[in-house]
């Protein structure tokens, strides 16, 4: 046990249950990636490689800049990121992309961009590899 000052006992509190939760989730893996990747369309593959790209060379991208490269409404956007995010071959260990606000460079007006943690970056770009690779593959666009 630790001394905890009163004045941080509930965030303690609150960090502990938390991490609690994620050592008892599930985690993702090449095979529940694989299968999860087996049920999305072309359109939510790419997307989930341009996030991944973005992210394996400059730690984001901006979402305009994927919506433009697929095509679509930022709105159209994210309601195929939250398609990308749902989980239905098995238990959901959390969300693949997430967005979040930035400051623009140079003092310019704020940019919202998508990210996901890298090792998942690097698990969705060796899972869309391998699957590109074998028999029967789906294509991407990015």
């Amino acid at each position: 046990m630790v001394p905890v000052p009163e004045g941080l006992v509930e965030q303690v509190e609150t960090l502990l249950f938390q991490l609690k939760f994620r050592a008892s989730a599930p985690a993702w893996d090449q095979r529940l990636m694989t299968d999860h990747i087996g049920t999305l369309d072309v359109s939510q593959r790419s997307l989930l490689a341009l996030v991944a790209a973005g992210v394996r060379s400059h730690g984001a991208i901006e979402d305009t800049v994927v919506a433009e490269q697929l095509g679509l409404s930022v709105s159209d956007l994210f309601l195929q990121i939250r398609e990308c995010n749902k989980v239905t071959v098995g238990a959901n260990p959390g969300d693949l992309v997430h967005a979040r606000q930035e400051a623009a460079v140079g003092g310019g007006d704020p940019r919202r961009v998508l990210y996901m943690i890298v090792a998942l970056a690097d698990l969705v770009h060796d899972t869309l590899a391998d699957i590109a690779r074998s028999p029967g593959k789906v294509e991407t666009i990015a």
